[in-house]
């Protein structure tokens, strides 16, 4: 997660139950106060014991447009201290790829590396118009690319000049990246429906490579579990096997968009959307069963309160 107020979220996350990987954003100029010094303060409190143990931090330094490349290089040098992952934006539209080429003579991802960025395990957000060359470049470093398909074709993120309008994930297969799904937040989303970006994921590398073979359902559930788990450095979970931390959703198999049950692989990434989950375990600790979440009716109850104040 990258965004503001990051010890609420920490707190909020912590109550939930969940598991997360947190960071202090980053954005030069100073208009939003002194971030910086929250980052500091930020990794004092998780060196200090008080993040729950299911919560980590990183440092995300927003991206390569919005963080100039003194405090790229200050983020590298933080991280590597304090042994922190990173995250940041990278490529997300034609025009960003652009305006470095102008301004520093390079591709964005080729940027970041140039300033140190991707010496540290590497979250990149979006890359819709990564080339070979920084898809063969990345391969090199410990970085994980998170497609984000629906909020990319929300945003129209893939159209431009030379028009292509998709992560090229066979490419970044084919060249070794570690690919993971995300949402990229309520903003640019809404529903935040991971089987929603399995399903999109999928159909976008199919059409994009013209080969419906092209992330076949268990790839795309991989990519979607594993792939995320190994970006953010928690290599125990992400996967079903003998000794893995308890991290699991059950689906209801009696649910009328899975019936018949073929494939599971299949039915998970065409047909499912999150109102099929029963149950959701995390730390072997049951969070919802059968659609149900303890205190559920309180806490929306307050959210919607908190956002009548905010809204008017």
């Amino acid at each position: 997660d990258m965004y503001w107020k990051v010890p609420h979220g920490v707190r909020a996350i912590g109550d939930a139950g969940l598991r997360a990987t947190v960071s202090a954003g980053l954005i030069s100029g100073g208009f939003l106060g002194d971030l910086k010094g929250e980052a500091v303060e930020l990794i004092a409190m998780y060196e200090a014991g008080d993040f729950p143990d299911r919560v980590r931090l990183a440092l995300s330094p927003h991206a390569p447009y919005t963080v100039t490349p003194e405090d790229l290089e200050w983020c590298a040098q933080l991280a590597t201290d304090h042994d922190l992952p990173l995250q940041i934006h990278v490529s997300e539209t034609l025009r960003e790829v652009e305006e470095c080429l102008a301004e520093h003579g390079v591709r964005p991802a080729f940027h970041i590396e140039r300033h140190g960025i991707l010496e540290r395990p590497t979250t990149i957000a979006h890359g819709v118009w990564l080339d070979r060359d920084e898809l063969e470049m990345l391969s090199r470093h410990p970085a994980t690319v998170v497609h984000n398909p629906v909020s990319n074709l929300k945003l129209s993120c893939g159209q431009g000049r030379d028009v292509r309008g998709w992560f090229d994930y066979a490419m970044a297969k084919e060249v070794g990246v570690n690919v993971a799904l995300a949402t990229d937040g309520t903003a640019s989303n809404t529903n935040l429906d991971m089987f929603e970006e399995m399903k999109f994921a999928s159909l976008m590398a199919k059409h994009a490579s013209g080969d419906p073979t092209c992330m076949p359902a268990a790839e795309t559930v991989d990519i979607a579990t594993r792939g995320g788990a190994d970006g953010m450095g928690w290599t125990e979970t992400g996967r079903l096997a003998v000794g893995a931390l308890a991290d699991v959703i059950l689906l209801d198999l009696t649910d009328v968009t899975l019936t018949p049950v073929h494939d599971p692989n299949s039915h998970a990434v065409y047909a499912a959307n999150g109102h099929c989950v029963h149950t959701t375990i995390c730390d072997g600790k049951v969070l919802m069963e059968g659609g149900e979440i303890e205190g559920y009716e309180e806490v929306r109850a307050r959210a919607i309160e908190a956002a009548r104040r905010v809204t008017g």
